[in-house]
């Protein structure tokens, strides 16, 4: 991870890189893509996508000054369990603290508002149950949006379906693998199981409360 550091450091003058994905959790494997956001007072805008002693680059990189207006969560969500490899002039630890501060400020959906999208869920998985186009139509939505149920009835804030999906492979193993027997198959039963699994997590989490 260094020599790529030093690559990067020196071809686009940086002087703060937050890492993210599997170099950040320490869980690297030969397929592993080091992801970074890195930034600079003369960095230009750039996304280095090149490759280093076989590992492929996904990086963005942003002139320092952009950060000194508003901070969109959008596009900077991953730094947030990102790990701070460089950080020369604070700026990396700072933007991971503007974005823990807008992750915590998120609202937290009601119960009436978490109980209205399972029954949606419980509509979609009904409609989803025949295979004609409007049955897999829904299918889909309901695979797709559910993963932000999923944040809301374990009273998460939501950020990205990549992000929740993460979480949820190290916290709730049972979790993912419904959910991709669902994604990965026609079968109408494990649509339902996501679904009741749904249900379960909210009414777990309501019983701890």
């Amino acid at each position: 991870m260094e020599k790529i550091i030093s690559y990067l450091k020196e071809k686009y003058r940086l002087s703060s890189m937050i890492v993210s994905g599997d170099y950040a959790e320490g869980n690297i494997r030969s397929e592993s893509v080091f992801e970074a956001i890195a930034m600079g007072a003369t960095s230009p805008y750039a996304h280095e996508c090149s490759e280093i002693d076989g590992v492929k680059l996904d990086v963005l990189i942003y002139p320092r000054e952009i950060f000194y207006g508003e901070i969109a969560l959008d596009d900077f969500e991953q730094a947030h369990e990102g790990l701070v490899v460089l950080d020369e002039d604070g700026m990396g630890s700072w933007l991971k603290r503007m974005i823990a501060q807008q992750i915590a400020s998120i609202p937290l959906k009601s119960d009436e508002a978490v109980l209205d999208a399972l029954h949606w869920c419980e509509s979609m998985a009904e409609r989803a149950g025949t295979e004609d186009a409007e049955g897999l139509f829904c299918r889909h939505w309901l695979l797709t949006d559910s993963v932000e149920v999923y944040s809301d009835v374990c009273g998460l804030p939501f950020l990205s379906p990549k992000k929740t999906m993460s979480k949820m492979a190290k916290a709730d193993p049972e979790a993912v693998e419904i959910h991709l027997r669902a994604m990965g198959s026609m079968d109408h039963g494990a649509l339902l199981a996501w679904v009741e699994l749904l249900k379960e997590r909210f009414q777990a989490r309501k019983k701890s409360e």
